[in-house]
């Protein structure tokens, strides 16, 4: 019975000192020093908390010009220079169409012509002729006039005839088809002997000068990116520098997005492929974590001459990043914020540790 009531005590005891040594190895150093010296609070720099301002959205490296070529004559594809893959100089041949029936017509226009300018010709002798006989009275007001009409309805009727030949010229020149620009030839759609009518589409064609980047962005992103001052498109592993070219001034009743436009500043990628656009802007994204909330609204406490400083964010919003213009090397209390009240003596301490995994090998098994 003695020995109960003595060893009763004594595993009280020993339970109770393992529970306070459990909860002081809970217990880091400073939040010790902290019961002796008050509280201590971690301060960093704001560079080191918060991630720069910025955003990203998917986007699509464009040629800047895609143009679908079309036929503007009705006749039979008669050759193809060219197929998909090849690229083409500004001027080169793509594909002939049958310029038979057009050559035709030319011929008829020339003829038209000759004639017109052989019947102005006359008439001006005419003309000429009866101004002569006029002068020696044999020849009356009237016929004079008549022979100055006569002459200007030919002259007139000339110019008929030279214009529908111009126009006779210019369709049989439409039979040979040309690349409009330097560029691939990315689609064929023209067959050798195949009918084809004027807006039939025969050949796609991308340029190879300088591409664009295209994204659309949402309204706030379009913002942002107008006064992002570091523009990046990534590709794979690659990085390319980017300036703002145009963002449209209203975004697209269907998609609610604005599309933007930009031009690379170095080398570039090959049109068509597709990447993330990535801009950094003044200022920073602060974390929830860091804001603290007063009766004024939401904010974060820095130190100034060792004292809390009490800045506020405006627009700042409960468990959501809100973005600050503050400098990079501003110190900003990360621990025990939300204890801080404006003015209150601040004493740094080390930033916590992230706790050690127990060693759980079985060396030796």
């Amino acid at each position: 019975m003695t020995l109960r009531r003595i060893a009763a005590p004594a595993a009280l005891g020993l339970l109770l000192g393992l529970v306070l040594s459990a909860c002081s190895d809970d217990v880091p150093e400073d939040a010790a020093d902290a019961v002796e010296d008050g509280p201590r609070y971690v301060v960093q720099p704001l560079s080191e908390v918060a991630a720069r301002a910025g955003g990203s959205a998917a986007a699509d490296v464009v040629p800047q010009n895609d143009s679908t070529i079309s036929a503007e004559l009705t006749a039979t594809v008669s050759s193809i220079a060219v197929d998909v893959g090849d690229r083409v100089t500004r001027g080169d041949v793509l594909l002939t169409l049958d310029p038979t029936d057009y050559r035709l017509q030319l011929n008829q226009a020339d003829a038209q012509v000759a004639a017109a300018k052989a019947a102005s010709e006359q008439a001006d002798a005419r003309l000429t002729r009866a101004r002569d006989l006029h002068g020696k009275h044999f020849v009356s007001d009237d016929d004079l006039s008549a022979a100055s009409t006569t002459a200007e309805a030919a002259a007139a009727e000339l110019r008929i005839r030279q214009a529908a030949r111009a126009v006779a010229a210019r369709q049989l020149d439409k039979a040979s088809i040309n690349a409009p620009f330097d560029g691939v030839v990315v689609q064929r759609m023209a067959q050798v002997g195949a009918a084809v009518a004027p807006g039939a589409p025969l050949m796609r064609l991308i340029d190879l000068a300088q591409p664009q980047v295209e994204a659309r962005l949402q309204p706030v992103q379009a913002v942002a990116l107008s006064g992002a001052n570091n523009i990046t498109l990534t590709v794979g592993d690659q990085r390319y520098p980017l300036v703002v070219a145009q963002i449209a001034a209203a975004a697209d009743p269907g998609s609610r997005t604005r599309v933007a436009r930009l031009d690379f500043s170095a080398e570039h990628p090959e049109p068509g492929l597709s990447g993330t656009l990535n801009w950094t802007q003044r200022g920073f994204e602060l974390s929830s974590s860091l804001l603290v909330q007063r009766d004024v609204g939401f904010g974060l406490f820095s130190v100034r001459d060792g004292k809390a400083h009490w800045i506020p964010v405006p627009g700042a919003e409960a468990g959501r990043s809100a973005m600050v213009d503050l400098p990079a090397d501003l110190p900003v209390v990360t621990y025990g914020q939300q204890s801080l009240k404006d003015g209150d003596a601040v004493v740094t301490a080390r930033k916590p540790e992230p706790a050690v995994a127990a060693d759980t090998g079985t060396d030796g098994e």
